[in-house]
């Protein structure tokens, strides 16, 4: 089976399992953050038939961090059953999706399909062959923070013939190590060995929420606030929510917007400087 074949499979599987969800599961809260159910699952196609030309065009709308939330912004008036039936049109990776033979569209959906799984309490068996692959792309993928993650130790699946890395080692099942290296701290504890804590401090670091500044572009006006989650910043989950900015002067405090405009100017995070 090649990596498309896989992706088609896992696609699909998830598919069978959105069709059982009632309507308070679709809107229940996913592993992303900031995302439910029914957002995962929009992100879950927004590669498919897009075009290197169309991805740039979205990375601007969404001034590259939003990337990722400007086409689930886009499919929210969309219920429950038209993204189901979505879904099950875009089972095949196609376009970007494709890419890399289909591996990204592998590693995307597996993690997704657990991001949807665990906070309802619905576990699987996932397949050892696509476990395997998920596993070998994530600690080298350059979109996600694994890489970083598991510098230092060595990990070894307890139940699953795969190792990776040298150094303290981190031991535990195959899927809740895949979800703590792609960024899911809930799956650390899960984890045991001496290297456990070295991934534990690395996932918190990346949900870190210290104190900043932001400035609006060509302005001195100026909103305290929370740092944005360096991982839903790379990946553009929802960053829009992953901030809450106040005037630092007066007003009340107030979210941002998907264009971070503050008093008819944008805002940027381009110099967020810590307090």
């Amino acid at each position: 089976m090649n990596f498309v074949e896989m992706a088609t499979a896992e696609r699909t599987e998830l598919a069978d399992l959105l069709a059982t969800l009632t309507p308070e599961q679709w809107d229940a809260p996913s592993l992303c953050e900031g995302w439910r159910v029914r957002d995962v699952v929009a992100h879950v196609t927004s590669f498919d038939k897009v075009s290197l030309v169309g991805m740039l065009r979205r990375v601007v709308r969404g001034r590259i961090v939003h990337a990722n939330q400007v086409f689930v912004d886009e499919l929210a008036p969309l219920s429950a059953q038209q993204l189901l039936d979505r879904l099950r049109a875009h089972l095949r990776p196609e376009g970007l999706a494709a890419s890399f033979g289909g591996r990204l569209a592998l590693l995307d959906v597996i993690i997704h399909h657990q991001d949807i799984r665990r906070p309802l309490g619905l576990p699987r068996q996932i397949p050892a062959d696509r476990l395997r692959q998920a596993l070998n792309d994530c600690v080298c993928s350059p979109e996600l923070p694994a890489w970083h993650i598991v510098r230092g130790v060595g990990l070894t699946a307890s139940d699953l013939d795969w190792s990776h890395g040298s150094g303290p080692e981190v031991a535990g099942p195959a899927e809740a190590m895949l979800m703590a290296i792609a960024g899911r701290a809930s799956a650390v504890g899960e984890l045991t060995g001496p290297g456990q804590p070295v991934v534990g401090r690395a996932d918190r670091q990346l949900t870190d929420r210290s104190p900043i500044v932001v400035r609006a572009a060509g302005t001195r006006r100026a909103w305290h606030g929370q740092a944005v989650d360096p991982l839903a910043r790379a990946s553009g989950r929802h960053p829009r929510r992953a901030v809450a900015l106040r005037p630092a002067a007066c007003g009340p405090e107030m979210s941002t917007a998907t264009e971070r405009r503050c008093h008819s100017s944008p805002c940027t995070l381009d110099n967020v400087k810590g307090q």
